[in-house]
């Protein structure tokens, strides 16, 4: 991965996915996967061409974007023990994996520039290791920026739902101590499961109801589970 690469992998903006308990076991039913991890795919904008204008009046063009999505749960820095510990068996995993292999020719891999491969495990510490350092205090690149509420087309009443939903949701430490702000924009996803009992006619009528309470621009309708036989 190039440096760009990581960059936009770790740097992009953080929304906070609060989904409802039956939407959750909706989307686990047939796949395995949470609303979040559903999610996460649909966060790659590419082939843009956006104007936008820096802080300091510096004109550049956005040629690709990137969100992360993280459930609110989920929006937590492990304390220096707790990551300690799991480092040490992310390390103890790999050692179990490479000890039986031959030692690598390193200066070989210094003359191909192939260097890397002498150490396959290292990616995914590191990889783990950022994760560990996420949503702390001091640095805002974890903050959540904006909030998805994610309910059911199932739902009897997904207006009401997604208000009790917003309202009685755990906030993460960040936002519960005000180190991070509250006033997150704000955007309802009803999300229709192609496999249950409701039809897409009844979920596009339960959409209409929700831009008519939270804007039609804070409303979107997603499906799931069409390929299910």
């Amino acid at each position: 991965m190039d440096f760009r690469s990581w960059v936009l992998e770790n740097f992009s903006p953080v929304v906070m996915v609060v989904a409802s308990p039956a939407v959750e076991t909706a989307v686990q039913r047939h796949n395995g996967l949470t609303v979040t991890d559903v999610l996460r795919p649909s966060g790659y904008f590419r082939h843009l061409n956006v104007p936008i204008q820096t802080v300091n009046d510096t004109s550049h063009r956005l040629k690709e974007f990137r969100l992360r999505f993280y459930a609110a749960d989920t929006i937590v820095q492990p304390s220096q023990e707790v990551a300690d510990e799991f480092l040490k068996g992310v390390l103890t995993e790999a050692a179990a994996t490479v000890h039986e292999e031959p030692l690598p020719d390193v200066m070989a891999m210094l003359c191909t520039g192939e260097v890397a491969k002498s150490t396959p495990w290292f990616d995914k510490y590191k990889a783990e290791f950022f994760r560990m350092l996420l949503f702390n205090d001091h640095e805002t690149f974890d903050h959540p920026l904006a909030v998805l509420v994610v309910v059911g087309s199932e739902e009897g009443d997904p207006v009401a739902a997604a208000a009790q939903l917003a309202r009685s949701c755990p906030l993460p430490p960040l936002l519960q101590s005000g180190v991070a702000d509250r006033g997150m924009l704000k955007h309802y996803l009803l999300l229709h499961d192609a496999a249950g009992p409701a039809s897409l006619a009844e979920a596009e009528t339960k959409l209409l109801a929700m831009r008519a309470t939270y804007g039609a621009t804070s409303c979107s309708l997603a499906t799931v589970n069409s390929n299910v036989s």
